[in-house]
């Protein structure tokens, strides 16, 4: 038997569901506390941290448990919610068995755990995908705009209607027979440019960042190859958080999901396309600079 104490953590908002699992005994101890530092601390101050660890699975919660558990000398594994084995035939789900699983599949050795990132590091990596997520709002602003144009009638004249310099300019002098029609485009075409204006603001703070240390030296790096920018060198170093922490090429293509899926039995084998598992942003990236 395993001589460490297992606890196995249900992450919510405001509670977390507990399940203690101590060696040489396969009874769970099973609580519900709230979601706070305090509760938590109260929760391991009967524990000895030499030989207790934790677990929870990754979710909206962030790191911030993860956290609260190691700054009080305990040891907390955020696992990774796709690797985790689920048997076929339960068909109950709830928090408690969820908890108790994960302090059994973790006594084992089943699980798979995630890299938790330092505080800094994941402030550049939440704005680097705040930036994305803009540059997604961005898109969806330019075809309502495109779709209001086409409801009214109203054709760009050039050559291509392609999102351009000459396509803003003659957008902007576009007038409706209804004021209210004009009114509504004008809010359209506000929203957009806000966003143009949000986009080149987090740009110049990211070349700003990528100028700085530890990131400079590597961007340096990074950007030598063909395809690579200064932005595409910042998302990959941000979500990798350490290329270190890989022994081979092969275990960082399965975290970015660029390996192809098969399906083999027997003296027949079968690869499919990538298994887009792991960090969709690096997966992007790589495929956009490729």
């Amino acid at each position: 038997m395993n001589e460490c104490t297992h606890i196995g953590l249900d992450v919510h908002k405001d509670t977390i569901v507990v399940a203690v699992l101590r060696p040489g005994t396969t009874e769970v101890d099973e609580r519900v506390i709230p979601n706070t530092p305090e509760a938590i601390r109260r929760l391991l101050a009967h524990h000895d941290p030499l030989v207790t660890h934790a677990c929870y699975e990754a979710g909206p919660t962030g790191y911030d448990t993860q956290r609260t558990i190691a700054a009080l000398g305990f040891g907390c594994d955020v696992i990774a919610p796709s690797m985790i084995p689920r048997r076929s035939g339960p068909r109950v789900k709830t928090d408690r068995i969820d908890a108790r699983n994960l302090a059994r599949l973790h006594r084992a050795g089943e699980l798979t755990s995630v890299c938790v990132p330092g505080a800094a590091e994941e402030a550049v990596r939440d704005l680097i995908r705040v930036r994305e997520e803009v540059k997604c709002d961005r898109r969806i602003a330019r075809q309502r705009i495109r779709s209001f144009l086409m409801r009214y009638g109203k054709r760009y004249p050039g050559p291509r209607d392609a999102w351009s310099h000459r396509f803003e300019v003659w957008a902007r002098s576009v007038t409706f027979d209804e004021p209210l029609a004009t009114e509504a485009f004008k809010n359209l075409l506000s929203a957009c440019f806000i966003r143009d204006a949000h986009l080149a603001e987090m740009g110049r703070r990211v070349e700003e960042i990528a100028a700085t240390e530890p990131f400079a030296e590597s961007v340096a790096r990074l950007s030598a190859l063909r395809g690579i920018s200064t932005l595409s060198a910042m998302t990959i170093l941000a979500e990798t958080c350490g290329f270190s922490r890989f022994a081979d090429a092969g275990s960082y293509m399965g975290f970015t999901g660029l390996t192809p899926s098969e399906h083999s039995s027997g003296a027949s084998r079968h690869q499919g396309s990538t298994t887009k598992t792991g960090d969709r942003h690096i997966r992007r990236v790589l495929v956009e600079s490729a």
